[in-house]
């Protein structure tokens, strides 16, 4: 069967902004990412490859560390 996958790619969001347990008063700020993630898999440990967005996508979509694709610098692109 076809799976459909859906990425959600946030610049600078911390997770206290999205997980329950730590949501400013307990109220969940992003309740439509909850909604989104009861219905698929999400992952409540993941790491990002890079401290800054670009490699960090880039490696997100080429699974590759950023050494591998070479997206390093700020004029760096994937080829």
């Amino acid at each position: 069967s076809a799976m459909n996958i859906v990425f959600v790619v946030v610049d600078t969001l911390g997770a206290k902004y999205v997980d329950d347990s730590t949501a400013c008063r307990g109220s969940l700020v992003t309740p439509n990412v909850r909604e989104l993630a009861s219905r698929g898999v999400s992952f409540r440990t993941a790491r990002s490859t890079s401290s800054w967005t670009k490699p960090s996508v880039a490696s997100l979509f080429t699974g590759n560390l950023p050494r591998g694709h070479g997206v390093i610098g700020l004029h760096d692109k994937l080829h």
